[in-house]
């Protein structure tokens, strides 16, 4: 695609090839080809309990829904083809044209093969994979038989890789809105302050700043370390880490300790 000259309403020159979406209606129709001769083989076996079994009715209207898709692919690219190298007043104009052509429908159809397949595999399960038909002892391979296997693999693959793509999608769903009440339980464990706690330890435990045992008030600092209240408040005087650790105190802590300090001193 060429933007054309800047004026006030830009050229727009569509030259996209499509090649890629080409090449997947070809494939497309190749399979249809496949699966339909192998439903020809299928009804000339003149077997009527094969033909009313719900594999083989569901493997036709299978056919069917392809058929239906097919018919709307090549709607829509032709329809790409006949525009190729048309120049549009404007990229607006160009988007509008493709709206009109009910891009959205390849959607609907998408979803239809869906339930198809997912109808085909109940109905089949569990799975067998053979390529020969029974009835026939001479039959080494038959067409039916190995057109219905083929189709086999093929819904197991489309109905997988479309369970993993579901589960990721899951996945990343769950992710994205449990971040924000990940970041913010850490931002207000971060932001929260510790609660400031005092009590009496035993006379037998030393305090790391004054080496003395004696029972005075002992506070817990938030890395878990406890000291004399009074012994840490004379530290953060000087020093804003943890004496044991260095891990940096909570200043709302110290300034608090100060203060009750002061108080108790006037």
């Amino acid at each position: 695609m060429v933007v054309g000259p800047l004026s006030f309403y830009p050229a727009f020159v569509y030259d996209e090839k499509r090649i890629c979406n080409r090449l997947c209606l070809f494939m497309k129709m190749c399979g249809f080809v496949f699966y339909t001769a192998g439903a020809i083989t299928c009804a000339n076996r003149n077997d009527a309990s094969f033909m009313a079994h719900a594999p083989f009715i569901t493997y036709c209207f299978m056919l069917i829904g392809m058929f239906a898709s097919i018919c709307n692919l090549t709607r829509y690219e032709y329809a790409f083809y006949k525009k190729y190298g048309t120049i549009f007043s404007s990229i607006q104009e160009f988007k509008a044209w493709k709206l009109q052509q009910m891009p959205g429908l390849r959607h609907l159809f998408t979803v239809i093969e869906c339930v198809i397949l997912s109808c085909f595999f109940v109905t089949v399960w569990p799975l067998q994979f053979p390529i020969s038909d029974e009835n026939d002892p001479y039959s080494t391979v038959s067409m039916c038989e190995l057109s219905m296997t083929v189709f086999k693999i093929q819904v197991v693959t489309i109905l997988t890789v479309y369970l993993i793509a579901l589960v990721f999608i899951a996945c990343m769903y769950v992710s994205i809105m449990s971040f924000p009440i990940l970041y913010a339980d850490a931002h207000t464990r971060a932001t929260t302050p510790p609660i400031e706690s005092f009590y009496f330890v035993d006379e037998q435990t030393e305090c790391c700043i004054c080496l003395d045992t004696n029972a005075n008030l002992w506070t817990m600092t938030r890395c878990a370390h406890s000291f004399h209240r009074e012994c840490l408040s004379s530290w953060t005087q000087t020093n804003v880490t943890c004496p044991v650790c260095r891990t940096r105190l909570n200043p709302n802590q110290t300034q608090s300790q100060s203060q009750s300090q002061n108080q108790s001193q006037t």
